[in-house]
């Protein structure tokens, strides 16, 4: 699943992943733009109504892209080049740009997000 973290002026979201007696399990970090998330995940924090509220606000937008079949998808290298390409131009997660570099096999995806990965480490370097 993949989830856009964009509130205006937006930084580190902190969210708790609760377990089956409702106690955290795990916390998960959304920085601003696209961000993976399991389905199990997404399922077990959606019905939070801090996370209802920022989604009816539009603060958190689940993302998808389409398929060669036009089917919505969550996986970057199931979805047409442009889909992907655009979602990759707003992810900031350098984990989440150098797993899907391993998982996609498509030379202009592949030079994005290429690109997208050196943009975010020469903000580090400045």
């Amino acid at each position: 699943m993949i989830v856009n973290w964009k509130r205006k002026n937006a930084g580190l979201k902190t969210i708790d992943i609760p377990n089956a007696n409702g106690k955290t399990e795990r916390t998960i970090f959304f920085l601003p733009g696209n961000n993976e998330i399991s389905e199990d995940d997404w399922k077990k924090i959606k019905s939070n109504k801090q996370i209802q509220e920022e989604i009816k606000m539009g603060d958190i937008e689940e993302i998808y892209g389409v398929d060669e079949s036009n089917k919505k998808t969550t996986s970057i290298k199931e979805m047409k080049a442009e889909d992907a390409i655009k979602i990759i131009s707003e992810t900031y997660d350098l984990k989440t740009l150098k797993k899907w570099r391993k998982q996609d096999s498509r030379d202009e995806v592949r030079s994005e997000l290429k690109n997208r990965i050196e943009y975010i480490n020469r903000g580090k370097e400045e």
